[in-house]
């Protein structure tokens, strides 16, 4: 297996432990930086800023040149110095046409000629667990993606269906959606980067793998959703959401902690990495 890796927020020393082992590395917010530095030369490295969903609607209301910049130069000084492979920009926010996808559209391509000034790849639209519609995948083919490198996708599966169900809480949603509305338009298909992956369901999406399966049981199906993207080409890889949940601070609620994998048997990371796309 070489395209499952890890998704990082806070530095912890298992997340950094596990950033050493990764094919794939993602870090969103400045704390995850010192982790992002621990990763393998020939990982995959993503790095996501962390904006507020009202810091998001704002950026978005801005001329598209005004919040490309705000995005480019957030990215530049988070990362101090730090080159990671790819770049994301906002995360899972206007995603449907007709409720601010056009915005989105017009803000990824301002940022995107940017950030490859200073070489970076981007990875666009972040789109959530069950985000993506057909349509709207169909407006960014004809749109070339907006200049995009890959479409970033978010991916869980509910913990007692089969992998690969049709429903909306079983990842590989990107094989039913993304696949046919390229091909359907004659586009290449984009690259995908996942980054985000995992057990969790709709009912009580703060649960996690650890308020649905037991240990064993959880690397098992990361294991089995790691060969399914194998099978895919245009995946350059996923992430399993996420280690490093504890904050220093005592005060800081640790709203992920159910997803937490910094204990968690690091076998499902042990693979070389793949090339680098």
């Amino acid at each position: 297996m070489t395209k499952l890796g890890v998704h990082i927020i806070n530095s912890t020393d298992a997340a950094k432990r596990l950033a050493r082992l990764a094919p794939v590395v993602k870090g969103v917010t400045p704390t995850s930086i010192p982790a992002l530095r621990e990763a393998l030369p020939c990982a995959t490295t993503i790095y996501r800023p962390w904006f507020s969903e009202e810091t998001q609607r704002d950026i978005l209301a801005m001329r598209p040149f005004d919040g490309g910049r705000f995005v480019h130069e957030t990215i530049e000084r988070e990362l101090d110095g730090l080159k990671v492979d790819y770049v994301e920009l906002l995360n899972e926010t206007a995603q449907r046409l007709g409720v601010g996808l056009e915005r989105h559209m017009e803000l990824v391509s301002e940022a995107t000629w940017r950030l490859h000034l200073d070489g970076y790849k981007v990875a666009g639209f972040s789109f959530s667990w069950g985000g993506m519609e057909y349509d709207d995948i169909t407006e960014l083919a004809y749109n070339a993606w907006c200049g995009a490198d890959a479409l970033a996708i978010h991916e869980y599966f509910a913990p007692k269906i089969g992998l690969g169900s049709s429903s909306l809480e079983m990842g590989l949603r990107y094989r039913d959606i993304i696949f046919p509305a390229a091909d359907n338009a004659g586009k290449e298909r984009p690259k995908l980067l996942i980054t985000e992956c995992g057990v969790g369901t709709l009912a009580n999406p703060y649960a996690g793998w650890l308020g649905n399966l037991e240990t064993d049981r959880y690397v098992g199906r990361l294991m089995g959703y790691a060969n399914m993207i194998e099978a895919d080409p245009e995946v350059i890889g996923a992430c399993v959401f996420t280690a490093g949940t504890r904050f220093e601070e005592p005060s800081v609620h640790n709203l992920w902690g159910g997803f937490d994998v910094d204990e968690l048997d690091s076998k499902w990371l042990e693979a070389k990495c793949p090339e680098k796309s």
